[in-house]
C-alpha cells in the first residue's frame, strides 16, 4: 500500500512576507522600532529634559550662593597643621621645587642657570648681579629728573609697572613670572654658596 505524499509547499510568488527569517523584513522592523524610540526620546527631552536642566542650573547656583555666603564660617584647613607645627605654606613648595629643578638640572650650551650665575659671580663679584637691577633703576631715575622727556618717561614707567602688576596677578602668566624670578633667585643663592664654600676651603687649606 502506497503512503500518501505530503502536500506540496506553496510556490513563492516573490511577494514580501513578514516571516522572521526574511532579512529585509527584520531590518525594516528594526528601523521602525528605532524611529519610534527616537521620537519618544525627543518628546521626553522636549517635555522634561530642558526643565530638568534648568532646575539643575538653579540648584547649582543656590548651592554656590550658600557656600559663598558661609565661606568665612568654614574651618581653616591649615589649622591642624599650624597647631602641630606642620604648616609648610611658607616654603612655597609649588614654586620652590620647580625653580630649584630648573636652576640646577636644566641646561643649555652645557651649563645650567646656576653654573652661568656662578661664573658671572666669580668673574664680577658677589654683588655683580645687583647691577642688572640697579643700573636700569638709576638710569630711569635720572631720565625722570630731567625736564626734557621726564613726563614721557614717567608715563612709560607707570604703564610698564601697571602691565607687570596685571600680568603678575594673572593666574598662569603670573606663575610663569614668579617662576622666572625664583629661578634667578635660586641660581644666585647656589652661586653665592659655591663662591663662599670655595673661599672657606681656600682659607682653611691655604691653597
Amino acid at each position: 500500500m502506497k503512503h500518501p505524499l505530503p502536500p506540496a509547499a506553496p510556490a513563492d510568488d516573490g511577494a514580501p512576507g513578514r516571516e522572521w527569517w526574511r532579512g529585509a523584513d527584520v531590518r525594516d522592523e528594526l528601523q521602525n522600532a528605532w524611529v519610534g524610540v527616537r521620537d519618544e526620546l525627543q518628546d521626553v527631552w522636549t517635555v522634561h529634559g530642558r526643565g530638568g536642566l534648568q532646575a539643575a542650573y538653579e540648584i547649582g547656583a543656590q548651592i554656590g550662593d550658600v557656600v559663598g555666603a558661609r565661606l568665612d564660617q568654614l574651618p581653616d584647613p591649615y589649622a591642624v597643621g599650624q597647631q602641630r607645627g606642620l604648616d609648610l605654606r611658607w616654603l612655597r613648595l609649588g614654586l620652590t621645587v620647580p625653580a630649584l629643578v630648573l636652576s640646577l638640572l636644566v641646561t643649555w650650551g652645557g651649563q645650567s642657570p646656576a653654573d652661568r650665575m656662578a661664573r658671572y659671580v666669580a668673574r664680577g663679584g658677589l654683588l655683580a648681579p645687583l647691577g642688572w637691577v640697579l643700573l636700569p633703576a638709576l638710569a630711569l631715575a635720572v631720565l625722570m629728573v630731567l625736564p626734557l622727556g621726564g613726563g614721557l618717561v614717567s608715563a612709560a614707567v607707570r604703564g610698564v609697572a601697571a602691565l607687570l602688576r596685571q600680568a603678575w596677578a594673572f593666574p598662569y602668566l603670573g606663575y610663569v613670572l614668579r617662576l622666572a624670578v625664583a629661578v634667578a633667585g635660586w641660581s644666585f643663592v647656589v652661586a653665592a654658596g659655591r663662591l663662599t664654600w670655595r673661599a672657606v676651603i681656600n682659607w682653611l687649606t691655604g691653597v
